[in-house]
């Protein structure tokens, strides 16, 4: 699971490796009772490759994107050959 940011002229990205899990149901907020909320595609997830703690403290955004298999080693790669700042 993958955050690029800017950060001033510079960029950073969040790297996480993770488990997909089937989602809880849920209602979204704020809907009148007598209105059927739209269905917003979600993913429980498990972070693996690092604490949960440390994730949280460098979460940037809701907006993650997820790709599937292990691709953390050619992420950190490329941002040390384009030095972006990998936290993970």
């Amino acid at each position: 699971m993958t955050r690029l940011q800017s950060v001033g002229n510079k960029y950073k990205i969040h790297l996480a490796l993770i488990e997909g899990k089937k989602p809880f149901k849920y209602r979204e907020e704020g809907w009148e009772s007598n209105v059927t909320p739209p269905c917003v595609p979600s993913l429980e997830v498990k972070i693996l490759s690092n604490t949960l703690d440390h994730y949280l403290q460098n979460l940037s955004s809701q907006h993650y994107l997820i790709t599937p298999g292990n691709h953390m080693e050619k992420v950190i790669d490329l941002c040390s050959i384009l030095n972006i700042e990998c936290i993970h």
